[in-house]
């Protein structure tokens, strides 16, 4: 094949790829309006799709033609600004409400239980709050307590305490961290190293 018959073969080529985006921009136009984005090259709006599935009711049989704008992009000029798909900001702000009212309810839950509360039980709350800014006299408080408590037990209660204590500690040093160094590697073979 010459030059020029190749020249002109990829000529129809690229003119008949932008007719065929020209007519999926359109079609995408109708079907998600508000999708655009800022060519700042030339400062034109040109549509843009990013995740877009078109399945057709020859593929799939039972199924109806179906394209979802999923996400798209508008770009500007100040930076990347992502907009979606108007029912997913209304899925979105139902969710939204739902949270709301849940914590509403949670925080109306609390301040009832709050008021039926006795001065000490308040300030124990406080106290239990405040523990991680503890001065020193309340750590020194606290540690009294503890030992009071402690000698209060029974031997078999300071025996099942020691070994709660135990189990605790010897699960922790038996269970490594994602980034400890001295976690097995899945992909070690022994027959790849001989002289180990």
């Amino acid at each position: 094949m010459s030059d020029q018959k190749k020249g002109e073969v990829l000529k129809k080529r690229r003119e008949a790829r932008r007719q065929k985006k020209a007519a999926a921009s359109l079609d995408i136009q109708n079907q998600c309006p508000s999708i655009t984005f800022q060519d700042n090259e030339k400062d034109t709006e040109q549509p843009v799709l990013i995740n877009l599935q078109a399945i057709s009711n020859t593929d799939m049989p039972g199924q109806e033609s179906i394209v979802d704008c999923v996400q798209t992009l508008n770009y500007s000029a100040t930076g990347n600004k992502c907009a979606c798909h108007p029912q997913h900001y209304a899925s979105l702000s139902v969710e939204q409400e739902i949270l709301s009212k849940k914590l509403e309810s949670r925080h109306a839950k609390d301040r009832a239980r709050y008021a039926n509360m006795t001065l000490e039980q308040r300030q124990a709350i406080r106290d239990h709050q405040n523990g991680r800014n503890a001065t020193t006299d309340q750590i020194e408080t606290r540690r009294a307590r503890q030992r009071a408590r402690y000698a209060n037990m029974t031997s078999e209660q300071k025996h099942a305490k020691r070994d709660r204590e135990y189990a605790c500690g010897e699960f922790r040093r038996n269970t490594l961290g994602p980034k400890s160094i001295a976690m097995e590697n899945p992909l070690y073979n022994p027959s790849d190293y001989p002289y180990d």
